[in-house]
């Protein structure tokens, strides 16, 4: 355990800036950024800030890609003793728009690849001003003020924001410091979305202690053969993935030269045991499960995953608690439940968000006084369904509500059902994670009297509203929803509904793909494997067919390694079709091609 009270993660990248100037704060494509060169820009950017009556108690949106420039921002907020607001160029205009609102920044600073996004109606600033002039002047930081806040999907259709404290930050960062410490030798992959909180242990936990963060600003992510690779050339000694692209990258050839690798963190969704076998199949690197939601600030419980742990199947326990968190199963009267016996999860301690903005009435039914804890302490109420087994640890069993992890992002499945009811021929739409193979949000949409939906139409305006991890994957055509006595929707009779639909589909017949030229075989070799169909258009869409983004990843990233060139996934999305594919590759074969002849002349 950490004998040092959570303060603030500030003071400890300050003493690393001071203790390590010339070591290398952060591996880019640009070159190195030292710690001294690290120190100079952030404390540039809290300058700026405070000449602009910026500091404690307001918030600064960053607009970023994990990058340099990135880090930058979310840490000359933090020295401005302000609150950054993670924000995803990724992101639609629309959702852009209203967080910064829902937020009320008081600015947003911009990386440069992203000036384009950022007029989002408050002032905004790029994150790296040549003219700026300043110097960091260090301010007193509480530990109770907020360091970020970060927002997750909302139920009402309306993402809400946590305002994650100070101590809740340094409570982590030091935690995992006495579990796995870094040191200047290491190398943290940096590829976690801003809008993630892992990402800021990533940041944070590395810069307070000396290592270097690899930030390779990937072209295609979460291209599986592009983070391999930037692993592999940088010699990352550490890194975190959600399963699913845990699941990709090590079978990546990357992958198994990645000597330096000695630790991994898996999080965000179920690690199954298979998985974690393959992974130690492939690597010799420490596994650690992890669990937590925003709420508490990155991960509020842990499990070191060792071979021959308990049950050859199912899901690697979650584990138990980090320093300073008490985790409690409870049953519905708040009593506790039986090792063994499945109850809610409530987690109490440090790491307790303060809640969320401007939502008193939410922050007060979700962050509930801890009647096991001391007189004035809080205990969040997770939704998550637990098992506590015979030796502590902790199984997850699933969720008590409509909100699911899926590919380690939260969705509230009501706040895709709703955006998807926005469209005027819609009467009622139901969102809903199937297990037919891997993990798939699929839609089904029923029409108003007398209306016809057009589910491409429906998908698409979801598409331009919503971040791209809520957008279904597939959007089916209903006729009636199915109700239950009271008069709500039968959740599980639709379930069966978009099952028999999916598996309807996957017997069907389309204008087939036939034999096709050059590239097309092995194209149409993969949709075959990867969609588990024999016979489909090459105009029909990947989606339409019952795929989801990951698997068009993994399928792109698949195409690029067996080419050697890198396959356009931006272009790929735009129109997800066989003979968007073909092309894309025969582009890059001709690149290929090309390269090599100009290498001979």
């Amino acid at each position: 355990m950490s004998d040092v009270e959570p303060g603030s993660v500030v003071e400890l990248v300050r003493r690393t800036v001071r203790a390590l100037p010339e070591h290398t704060a952060i591996v880019t494509p640009a070159g190195p950024v030292t710690y001294g060169e690290l120190g100079s820009r952030a404390g540039a950017v809290a300058a700026r800030l405070r000449a602009l009556g910026v500091g404690a108690g307001r918030r600064v949106g960053v607009l970023a890609s994990p990058s340099a420039e990135g880090v930058v921002g979310l840490l000359g907020v933090a020295m401005a003793g302000a609150a950054y607001v993670p924000l995803c160029p990724s992101l639609p205009s629309a959702r852009l728009r209203a967080l910064a609102e829902d937020s009320g920044a008081s600015l947003v600073l911009h990386a440069e690849a992203a000036a384009g996004q950022a007029a989002l109606g408050v002032t905004a600033l790029p994150i790296t001003d040549g003219d700026a002039a300043g110097q960091d002047a260090p301010v007193e930081i509480d530990p109770e003020s907020p360091v970020s806040v970060i927002y997750t999907s909302g139920s009402s259709g309306t993402p809400k924001g946590v305002i994650v404290p100070h101590r809740a930050l340094a409570n982590r960062v030091l935690w995992g410091q006495s579990v796995y410490p870094l040191a200047p030798h290491d190398r943290v992959l940096q590829h976690t979305r801003y809008i993630y909180d892992f990402s800021a242990w990533e940041v944070f936990a590395t810069l307070s202690f000396g290592a270097t963060l690899v930030a390779p600003e990937l072209a295609n992510y979460p291209d599986f053969n592009e983070l391999a690779e930037a692993m592999e050339r940088h010699a990352v000694t550490t890194a975190h993935f959600v399963p699913s692209v845990l699941s990709g990258v090590i079978n990546r050839e990357a992958f198994a030269r990645c000597a330096k690798l000695s630790l991994v963190f898996s999080g965000g969704e179920t690690l199954t045991k298979d998985l974690a076998r393959r992974f130690r199949a492939r690597s010799a690197a420490t596994l650690f499960n992890q669990y937590g939601p925003t709420e508490t600030c990155v991960d509020s419980t842990f499990h070191r995953y060792e071979p021959g742990d308990g049950d050859a199947e199912g899901a690697v326990p979650i584990g138990t608690a980090i320093d300073r968190t008490r985790l409690h199963v409870l049953d519905e009267r708040l009593e506790p439940v039986p090792d063994g016996t499945e109850g809610e999860l409530f987690v109490a301690g440090a790491g307790l968000a303060t809640g969320y903005l401007g939502r008193p009435g939410l922050t007060a039914e979700r962050f509930l006084p801890d009647p096991y804890g001391a007189p004035g302490t809080r205990m969040y109420r997770t939704g998550d369904l637990v098992v506590r087994d015979g030796r502590g640890r902790l199984e997850f069993r699933g969720r008590a509500d409509l909100q699911v992890n899926l590919r380690g992002v939260r969705v509230e499945l009501e706040e895709v059902e709703s955006v998807l009811a926005l469209d005027d021929d819609v009467e009622r739409a139901v969102a809903v994670v199937t297990d037919d193979g891997s993990p798939s949000l699929v839609a089904m949409v029923f029409p108003a009297d007398g209306a016809v939906v057009e589910t491409a139409k429906v998908r698409e305006a979801a598409r331009r509203r919503l971040p791209a991890a809520f957008v279904p994957d597939q959007v089916l055509l209903g006729d009636r929803p199915p109700l239950l006595p009271t008069g709500k929707v039968d959740r599980a009779a639709v379930r069966a509904l978009i099952l028999e639909t999916r598996r309807a589909g996957r017997g069907r017949r389309g204008e087939g793909t036939g034999p096709g030229e050059g590239v097309e075989p092995f194209v149409v070799g993969l949709w075959k494997e990867y969609l588990e169909l024999e016979e489909f258009g090459t105009d029909e869409s990947f989606f339409e067919l019952g795929g989801h983004s990951l698997l068009a990843v993994e399928m792109v990233s698949a195409v690029g390694e067996h080419l050697g060139s890198e396959v356009s996934l931006a272009e790929f999305f735009e129109e997800p079709t066989v003979a968007t594919m073909v092309r894309l590759a025969t582009s890059a074969v001709r690149d290929v091609r090309d390269a090599r002849e100009e290498s001979r002349a």
